[in-house]
């Protein structure tokens, strides 16, 4: 549901959705795997939108002016086998919007730059976690749920891996989610094992192709 929610907001930004039936919204904002959005869902979306101010009675975003979040970057994280060490020292800051950032604690986010494609099928709010992006990660949710994506730091080096309970076999695994084959992490859960978690990954904030080189 908080996809669609987000769908529906970018294409407010773009085009005046009232001219638009809530079925062809739907059709807007379809995924490829399940399809359109049913036309209730999404006339029951913009009323709550409306409702909060965050989209118009003309059909667009409500524009708000701006609020910087100033963010310490790390370090790097290996989406691979952990090759980089992410310290307390900062090497810079990123400055996001706040409407970017799922959680208002910002004093408890931080960046990590990512350094290879090993999490390469891996989304955080529509975003592919891509070489050279910035990882914003939550240092104070360590009790990840299943499917979330997570930083390990293990003797000073920095992996990004996801979650996964695999209950049959009593176990933790914490997985690269990549089109390549990298060995997953095992965890007993009697372990510690929120003592290798440094937080939860909220966003992900790409480099301009301008940047990248």
């Amino acid at each position: 549901m908080l996809e669609t929610r987000e769908k529906i907001q970018r294409l407010a930004r773009v085009m005046d959705i009232n001219k638009l039936s809530y079925r062809e919204i739907g059709r807007q904002i379809a995924n490829p795997v399940s399809g359109s959005v049913h036309p209730q869902i999404v006339k029951n979306i913009i009323i709550k939108l409306k409702e909060e101010g965050l989209i118009s009675n003309a059909g667009n975003i409500v524009a708000t002016t701006a609020r910087l979040v100033t963010i310490p970057i790390l370090g790097k994280a290996n989406a691979g086998p952990a090759t980089h060490v992410a310290g307390s020292d900062e090497l810079g800051t990123l400055k996001v919007s706040a409407s970017l950032l799922p959680n208002s604690n910002y004093s408890d986010l931080y960046a990590l730059e990512v350094d290879g494609e090993s999490m390469n099928k891996a989304k955080i709010r529509g975003n592919h976690i891509e070489n050279g992006a910035y990882v914003i990660v939550d240092s104070s949710k360590k009790t990840p749920k299943e499917g979330e994506v997570v930083t390990v730091i293990h003797e000073g080096l920095s992996n990004i891996k996801s979650v996964h309970f695999d209950y049959e076999n009593e176990l933790i695994v914490l997985h690269s989610e990549s089109s390549q084959d990298f060995q997953p992490i095992v965890i007993n859960p009697q372990d510690n094992w929120e003592g290798l978690i440094g937080g939860t990954v909220i966003q992900v904030v790409r480099k301009p192709e301008l940047l990248a080189s």
